[in-house]
């Protein structure tokens, strides 16, 4: 399942989805906030650093066992360790993170 806040975005999540020919996820607006208690495997979210620490307990809580949960939109200093620390609290384990020019992502298994 995917969500935005923004409907142009929520449009074109489901237009590239078509074309990776993942036509099957569905896609509406809302956040992480709105969803119900289901477990996933894997957790994707690209968002700035005060709203990932802000709904990062959610993530953990909806996250299943073993599950995959990357974060990004935000930059390795100062940001990076600020998360990896709210997330260890939250019984996430930092995997490791790539960086591209200023911004990072990174990867917590649950």
């Amino acid at each position: 399942r995917g969500f935005d806040i923004d409907e142009w975005s929520v449009e074109n999540s489901i237009e590239n989805a078509g074309l990776n020919d993942c036509s099957g996820i569905p896609f509406g607006l809302g956040t992480i906030l709105d969803e119900d208690d289901t477990q996933y495997d894997v957790l994707l979210a690209n968002i700035n650093r005060n709203i990932l620490l802000d709904q990062l307990d959610r993530y953990a809580q909806v996250l299943a066992p073993e599950g995959s949960l990357i974060l990004s939109g935000f930059y390795e200093q100062p940001d990076l360790e600020i998360i990896k620390e709210a997330a260890h609290a939250l019984g996430l384990r930092y995997e490791r993170h790539p960086v591209k020019q200023e911004w990072t992502a990174a990867k917590f298994i649950k």
